[in-house]
């Protein structure tokens, strides 16, 4: 029997080893995989599932990866280690040093100086660490003892809560950071391999004096929220949203009877904390937890961009809601309103729109719940040039913050390059205005009136010909009727005076 050498082969590529051996032992190798049972397969995945994985490898091929998916400024967690020979450990990226040294200030401010407290969050961290190892890739912290593991934890999780608290107090200046660091900071604390357990965090405010917890998680709230990309939701509050966001991870696995779900005092069953801050962000632009609707018969529809819809009738209308779940379609008679969420286009919102598909991409989020991925897909299918990016900003959908319309239209190209939008995601908005297209009546109509009625001078002129030519009948009208009985009269007025003599 033939064996087999455990040879490492880079993880983009197939081992042919796998295929270089015996008969008998191909067969053995497929019928006594693990979870050859269906149920024992579906449980085997969802316990090996990592909380906060790295970026897909068919994102790591990008052409800008470093630039939208590694930090600028702060690493957080242990993907962005590298271990020295004599073992210790130093950041790959020297730009990542200025900021670490600040974390043990910023560490013993969020103590005030107390070492008890210090100690205390210290040995409550270190009872986490195997929590903590099972939320990143296996071999990731490999390299950290137990110990090491802790005060990494610790560091990042201060420096994550005190930057929060420094930015939503609006006191970010009494920190010591030049005034550019600010945008990269908040943009480093969405990438998704940047990411901490809020474990920590959670352990961190359960045991922090002041403020208490319920304020820190109010501040993280609006943290995030003030990192979105569309206005803020008002019947929103701090609770529902971490409840929300956990409801959709964990929903996702389709385990229901979850053991660390929790009891309140009145039966009902409490919602754990979000897994990070980005799955916070995620959740702040879906909304509430809907899988997108099964559609039996998906149709691939080929969609214009705005400015063809414009001219068959389809107008562009702000929506009320602010999530990127809620596009629709209200039809008329012979025109209809595309209603689209309105969002901001500035510096950071490409990095964030590619880390939340990123993240979409990770096991534990099924196909249904891909909305951020099908929502960047229906705004590049909208978007070509930058006439469209203009009609969108005309309409209060886009803000732009970012430059020229042409910049915001390359910015939807590329990020919605190679992109595979759920089959029917916003299916009976596409499906509707598939229907409005095809209808001859009502594109004639639009035709007509976005090509003679576009501007306010040609408005003007089709009045000033109707009325040269409303003008012209009555003239005609005078000129046949009155000259007419005035050639009558005046024949009856010589008769009469040749009758006279």
């Amino acid at each position: 029997m033939s064996e087999i050498k455990n040879v490492e082969v880079p993880m983009d590529e197939v081992p042919v080893e796998e295929l270089n051996t015996s008969h008998g032992d191909w067969v053995e190798s497929i019928m006594n995989v693990q979870g050859s049972n269906i149920a024992e397969a579906d449980q085997s995945q969802t316990k090996n599932r990592r909380r906060i994985p790295r970026v897909p490898l068919m994102l790591r091929d990008a052409k800008d990866f470093e630039k939208y998916y590694t930090p600028r400024l702060v690493s957080i967690g242990p993907y962005h280690y590298k271990v020295r020979p004599e073992s210790h450990h130093c950041y790959q990226n020297r730009k990542l040093q200025q900021v670490q040294k600040l974390k043990p200030k910023m560490a013993n401010k969020f103590v005030s100086n107390d070492r008890l407290q210090l100690e205390g969050l210290y040995e409550k961290l270190l009872q986490k660490t195997k929590e903590v190892r099972e939320c990143y890739e296996e071999n990731s912290t490999k390299d950290f003892s137990d110990e090491a593991l802790a005060r990494m934890m610790l560091m990042d999780g201060c420096f994550i809560l005190y930057y929060i608290k420094s930015v939503v107090e609006k006191t970010v200046n009494e920190l010591e950071l030049k005034s550019y660091h600010e945008a990269f900071l908040q943009q480093d604390l969405f990438l998704l391999e940047n990411q901490l357990p809020f474990l920590v965090l959670d352990v961190l405010m359960s045991n922090s004096k002041k403020p208490i917890k319920e304020e820190w998680m109010t501040k993280i709230n609006q943290f995030v929220e003030h990192n979105t990309m569309t206005p803020p939701q008002k019947e929103k509050s701090a609770g529902k949203s971490f409840g929300r966001c956990r409801q959709y991870c964990y929903g996702a696995t389709g385990n229901k009877n979850r053991e660390d779900e929790k009891v309140s005092k009145d039966g009902h069953k409490e919602a754990p904390p979000p897994a990070h801050l980005l799955e916070l962000l995620h959740v702040k632009l879906v909304g509430d937890i809907e899988p997108i609707n099964y559609c039996r018969d998906p149709q691939n529809y080929t969609f214009r961009k705005v400015k063809e819809l414009t001219e068959v009738g389809i107008h562009l209308m702000q929506s009320e809601a602010s999530l990127l779940t809620k596009i629709n379609y209200e039809p008329h008679y012979t025109f209809g309103f595309l209603k689209l969420p309105p969002i901001t286009v500035d510096d950071s919102t490409k990095a964030k729109f590619l880390n939340l598909i990123a993240y979409e991409m990770c096991p534990q989020i099924r196909n249904e719940f891909q909305w951020v991925t099908s929502y960047v897909c229906f705004l590049d299918s909208l978007i070509d040039n930058a006439e469209d990016v203009k009609e969108l900003r005309s309409a209060k959908i886009l803000h732009n913050c970012l430059g020229s319309d042409d910049e915001v239209a390359k910015l939807f190209n590329e990020i919605g390059t190679d992109l595979v939008p759920h089959p029917c995601a916003y299916a009976f908005v596409k499906r509707d205005i598939q229907e409005h297209y095809e209808n001859k009546g009502k594109t004639y109509m639009a035709q007509l009136k976005y090509q003679y009625f576009k501007n306010p001078w040609t408005i003007f002129a089709l009045l000033g010909a109707i009325l040269a030519l409303f003008f012209s009948a009555v003239q005609a009208f005078f000129q046949e009727h009155v000259c007419h009985s005035y050639k009558e009269a005046y024949e009856d007025y010589s008769s009469y005076v040749i009758v006279s003599e």
